[in-house]
Formats: structure tokens, C-alpha cells, sequence
């Protein structure tokens, strides 16, 4: 529960119950894959999805350089930024990210490009920065910071609140994620 939050965010998509989610966001995700599919029958020259070795590796990239107490917090507990992130990805941030947070996340990368699911990772490491550090591997086990991050309700998480954290992530890592994901 809790707090704060405001004003509206336009509408639309990020307006949908859980159960309108549930029906829209596999819609979603299958008109994402028709638009590619038409892409490759007009031989547009968008490059294929990058494999997921590929996106976790620009992510520990990127979480190096941007989120550097995150990740010593991580090797300091023996847990890879990657395999948190291999995690949350894999079940598609499901029952990490609230309903709106699941669609905003959709349509960020089906608009902006794979290349951002690097940069939305990497905020939401940036979110959690505090909670990690917090949890000092002198104090309690790895198992205890592993155990949080894989079953941490993402709740106060809000996409709009880091686009601007993206975009200059992007200024400053681009062409280094572009090079990997390539």
C-alpha cells in the first residue's frame, strides 16, 4: 500500500485493472511480434532481438559504470548482477512490477528499442540502490540479499520517474550497448 503517487499519467494503457492487463498485455506482446514479423517480410533492415547473454552482459556493463555500490554490494554476496537480472526477466518481471509498470516496460522497449531494457534494468538497480547497500553481507548471509532481490515486490518502481535517468544513460553507454547487443 502507501503512499504518495500523484497525478495522473495520461490514461490509456496505464489505467487497466488486473484483469485488463491480463488480456491486453499478451495482445500486446503479439501484435510486437507481428510488427516484426511484417518487418522481415519487407526486409526493413531492423535488427533481430538480441540474445539474452547479450542484453545481461551490456546490463553488468552499464550497472558497472552507473550503479557501482550495487554491484560491489552483489560480488561482495557471490550474486552476479546478471543472474538477478537473468531472473526477473525471465518470469518478465511478473509479480515484480505492478500490472502498469508490466505494459509501461512493453511498450518502452516496442517503441524505444531493445537497447532500453538495458537502461530500465539498470534503474531498477538504481530504484533498489539503498535496500542493497543496506543489506551488508557482514550482517546477514547472501542467501538473505539473494532471497530479497529475487522475491522483492518492485511497488514503489514508476518507469516515468527515470526516463530522463534512461536517456542519459544512453547518452553515456550507447555505443557500448549498442556494440554488444549487436
Amino acid at each position: 500500500g502507501g503512499g504518495g503517487g500523484g497525478g495522473g499519467d495520461g490514461g490509456g494503457l496505464l489505467h487497466l485493472d488486473v484483469e485488463q492487463a491480463k488480456e491486453v498485455l499478451p495482445k500486446l506482446l503479439i501484435l510486437m511480434q507481428q510488427h516484426r514479423q511484417q518487418q522481415r517480410r519487407n526486409k526493413c533492415r531492423c535488427p533481430p532481438p538480441p540474445s539474452r547473454m547479450a542484453v545481461l552482459h551490456a546490463i553488468e556493463i552499464v550497472a558497472m559504470r552507473e550503479v557501482p555500490q550495487v554491484c560491489s554490494s552483489l560480488a561482495a554476496a557471490g550474486l552476479p548482477i546478471a543472474f538477478i537480472s537473468n531472473h526477473w526477466m525471465r518470469h518478465a518481471f511478473w509479480g515484480f512490477l505492478s500490472i502498469k509498470e508490466l505494459i509501461a516496460y512493453a511498450v518502452l522497449v516496442a517503441t524505444a528499442g531493445f537497447e532500453y531494457q538495458v537502461y530500465y534494468l539498470v534503474t531498477i538497480f538504481m530504484h533498489l540502490e539503498s535496500q542493497i547497500v543496506s543489506i551488508s553481507p557482514h550482517t546477514v548471509s547472501s542467501l538473505d540479499l539473494g532471497e530479497f532481490l529475487l522475491n522483492v515486490e518492485i511497488s514503489e518502481y514508476r518507469i516515468k520517474d527515470y526516463i530522463e535517468a534512461m536517456q542519459m544513460m544512453r547518452n553515456r553507454n550507447g555505443k557500448d550497448v549498442t556494440q554488444v547487443l549487436q
